[in-house]
């Protein structure tokens, strides 16, 4: 049984690890960098809006180590044996090298899974969502997006605005870390 229970969560974990759980791949300067695809050292709501597609290519290159435009199985295989190695030590919690089954259970971190307080996460979509429906919600989302972080009003983001923001959620994601 406890067998069953460390396989899937490991499982879990390598299929994918929750942000709260994930270490930061990339600085925040290096992702501001990518995102500002005009290089005017502002993010506009639009440059803001591909910041999913902008990480997967960040996530892709960076498990590409010999930059052929393909991930092969050894590639694979070692960015798989890294998130593993983070979230045994994530799950960890003692730091004896082992995990027990209260550290081997999956993570629940709130609204990140599943239903939160009865509403859905912006991902989750009934089959009678429309398209035009999706992309109205994620521009409202990008646009609540670029009003927190633009902090002087001017309808884009600064780098040391965008630094400010990724200041505040480092921060919001150790007190969720604090608080398991």
């Amino acid at each position: 049984m406890k067998y069953r229970v460390l396989m899937t969560a490991i499982t879990a974990g390598l299929i994918g690890i929750t942000t709260a759980q994930a270490k930061p791949m990339h600085d925040k300067g290096e992702m501001f960098t990518a995102l500002d695809a005009d290089n005017n050292g502002e993010l506009s709501q639009q440059e803001l809006s591909n910041m999913r597609e902008t990480m997967a290519k960040m996530r892709f290159d960076a498990a590409d180590t010999n930059s052929d435009g393909e991930i092969d199985k050894d590639e694979f295989m070692a960015k798989a044996e890294q998130r593993a190695e983070r979230m045994f030590t994530h799950m960890d919690k003692d730091e004896n090298g082992m995990l027990d089954a209260d550290e081997a259970q999956p993570p629940h971190h709130g609204k990140h899974h599943g239903q939160h307080h009865g509403k859905k996460r912006h991902g989750d979509h009934d089959k009678s969502d429309k398209s035009g429906d999706r992309e109205h919600a994620k521009g409202k989302r990008h646009g609540k997006m670029l009003e927190r972080m633009d902090s002087d009003g001017n309808g884009s983001v600064s780098k040391a605005e965008w630094d400010s923001a990724m200041e505040r959620h480092q921060e919001r994601r150790e007190e969720m870390k604090d608080a398991q």
